[in-house]
């Protein structure tokens, strides 16, 4: 494993960083003490009044964070207090990192990994192969993809919650249980286990060759025998709810599931919310409503049970932002169309399709609706159209922006409507490209000769773009 460096401040000090860092230290510690290089490049520490505090020794620091701050000298790293004391085993590691945020260090040996606190206690040895942070513990690994992998999980006092030994692999804690696979006790293969962190006690669970467990939530997890039969089991490994064929994904605390055919909801403590009575459903509760169908018509029911938008459509999907696609038919056409919560037709189903970016927009605004094989912009509050007579196709970039294509070509048009690059460019591509130039110069919009500089940048067949592998990005003025 190659040295992990510390937060470097040969290139920053010169910035004004040193002066929040100082503010900082001593809101929080009573007493600022700042980094600084001499002449020769040797790093220590000043107070407030510019007097030195710890000598010019180190070839690189950290600021100080709960008393103690990373250090590196001759290749060897390690923790020191504002005394300049060295802390736990001094300076002993290959490298240190600050992670996470319980002012923990990962510290590397030889190619091993282990983890001490700001005091430079040794939480976990340098000695694992791998440590994951997780907002209230730590899981650590030896002997990974290997028969005799062993992991194990602490709290970040140190304080066992997994020992090792037990599991080779594991979900994330969870509801005070830890679920993953390990040897059998009698057979030696490996199996499901489940390991109770308050009484400290292993229950083996049932392991065919098929089945798989998902991790818990609110105290039960979800178990998969064949595609056709699923249940929960409770903490302590007992089977709690019926034969499923269908268990949808957790949204906003519910699942769809289905029995005999019919489907229904249910919510993250198993209780029955929707009876499974319904021909067909969504794979998903959205905004607190679920799309259903009855006699082949689809409507919306609340989590209650409550018939909220009435069962009229020949399609339906989940709400979006306040907004479910649905659609009617018209003669022997299936046209498209926007409905809101409250059930009112927003966007008439009258279009061949409807498309919108589901990243780029923190509310929806616009859409885009086809007709005759072509798109144009739809404003969802003023109903005006746009960009007619349209594009034959729309893409997304994930930022509100539109990729759109007429006869080969492409172009984009911005989150305001705005045409950003006119539609000439031949890949979509180039024009993802020329955005991220845009977004990278702060531009809003591109003068004539923005765009043909963007233009001569995006050509292979052109001197810049055969001589951009020898000169720096920064050097281009486009």
């Amino acid at each position: 494993m190659n040295k992990t460096p510390l937060i470097t401040y040969k290139s920053i000090l010169r910035l004004s960083f040193c002066f929040l860092l100082a503010c900082f230290s001593l809101l929080v510690y009573g007493q600022a003490l700042t980094p600084q290089s001499n002449d020769a490049g040797k790093w220590g520490f000043v107070d407030d009044q510019g007097i030195m505090v710890i000598p010019y020794e180190y070839d690189e620091v950290s600021p100080f964070v709960n008393g103690s701050a990373a250090v590196e000298k001759n290749d060897h790293y390690g923790l020191i207090d504002e005394s300049g004391r060295e802390l736990g085993r001094g300076l002993a590691y290959g490298g240190i990192d600050l992670v996470g945020t319980h002012s923990v260090y990962r510290v590397e040996l030889r190619g091993k990994l282990g983890l001490i606190d700001s005091q430079g206690r040794e939480l976990l040895p340098a000695d694992c192969d791998a440590i994951v942070l997780e907002d209230d513990f730590v899981s650590f690994g030896h002997h990974l993809h290997t028969p005799s992998a062993t992991v194990g999980i602490i709290d970040y006092t140190g304080r066992t919650i997994l020992p090792e030994g037990i599991m080779t692999q594991t979900y994330p804690l969870s509801d005070g249980v830890v679920l993953g696979k390990g040897a059998s006790k009698t057979e030696g293969k490996q199996i499901w286990k489940l390991y109770d962190t308050v009484r400290g006690n292993t229950i083996e669970l049932p392991s065919s060759q098929d089945i798989q467990y998902a991790p818990f939530h609110c105290g039960y997890a979800l178990v998969t025998e064949n595609p056709k039969k699923k249940y929960f089991i409770d903490c302590k490994g007992k089977k709690c709810s019926p034969d499923y064929e269908f268990v949808g994904e957790l949204q906003e605390g519910h699942y769809v599931v289905s029995m005999d055919g019919l489907y229904g909801v249910i919510d993250s403590l198993l209780k029955e919310r929707v009876p499974c009575k319904y021909e067909a459903g969504g794979k998903k509760v959205s905004e607190g409503l679920w799309n259903t169908m009855v006699d082949e018509e689809w409507g919306y029911l609340d989590m209650q049970g409550k018939n909220v938008i009435p069962f009229h459509y020949d399609m339906s999907q989940p709400f979006y932002k306040g907004y479910a696609y649905v659609s009617q038919m018209m003669g022997t056409e299936m046209r498209f169309g926007l409905i809101n919560r409250q059930g009112n037709m927003v966007v008439p189903a009258k279009w061949e399709d409807i498309l919108y970016d589901p990243f780029g927009q923190k509310t929806l605004g616009t859409v885009w609706v086809a007709s005759g094989s072509k798109y144009s912009r739809l404003d969802l509050g003023s109903s005006q159209l746009s960009h007619q007579p349209g594009y034959s196709s729309v893409l997304f970039d994930g930022e509100g922006n539109s990729i759109v294509c007429s006869n080969g070509k492409w172009g984009c048009v911005d989150a305001n409507g705005e045409l950003l690059i006119p539609v000439s460019i031949d890949s979509e591509g180039s024009v993802m490209n020329m955005i991220k130039r845009i977004r990278q110069g702060g531009l809003t919009h591109l003068t004539p000769i923005a765009f043909r500089r963007l233009m001569i940048y995006e050509n292979s067949k052109r001197n810049a773009h055969a001589l951009s592998d020898r000169i720096d990005d920064s050097l281009w003025d486009f």
